[in-house]
């Protein structure tokens, strides 16, 4: 999203929670916010002043329940786990930063097994070729 919009909503939102609850009470959270889309981006929700708003995480993840359903809500945080904890592990053997993330952003998106194991697994080959090579490996 343009950077020029991304300011006008967290000004407009007050740098907090914009959520309201069925009797005005607005949410006065100020730690893990995140923009969020009114009209859901993978709905063709549009990145603009007006479909955007700040959430907090939990009032983000309602928004998400109402609008994909529960199931879809818990696989992307069990998939987001994962991905946490094969990072780190990855870290933890001392590859740079920005190859774990562009390794495992590839693996994400050809839709690569979201279980700590097999990830780790995949990922490790990737990241340990590119070293043997001394060359990036991206992987598509």
């Amino acid at each position: 999203m343009p950077v020029e919009v991304a300011r006008a909503v967290w000004k407009r939102d007050g740098e907090r929670c914009a959520f309201v609850d069925a009797v005005g009470r607005r949410c006065g959270e100020t730690r893990f916010l995140t923009l969020e889309h009114r009209d859901p981006f993978a709905r063709g929700g549009a990145p603009s002043v007006e479909n955007l708003c700040v959430l907090c995480k939990a009032h983000n993840q309602q928004a998400a329940r109402r609008e994909f359903g529960a199931a879809y809500v818990e696989r992307r945080q069990h998939e987001a786990a994962v991905y946490s904890k094969v990072a780190r592990a990855l870290l933890a053997q001392e590859f740079r930063r920005e190859e774990v993330r562009a390794v495992l952003a590839g693996l994400r998106e050809r839709g690569a097994a979201a279980e700590v194991e097999a990830l780790l697994r995949e990922a490790l080959g990737l990241l340990s070729m590119e070293r043997r090579r001394g060359v990036r490996v991206h992987a598509r």
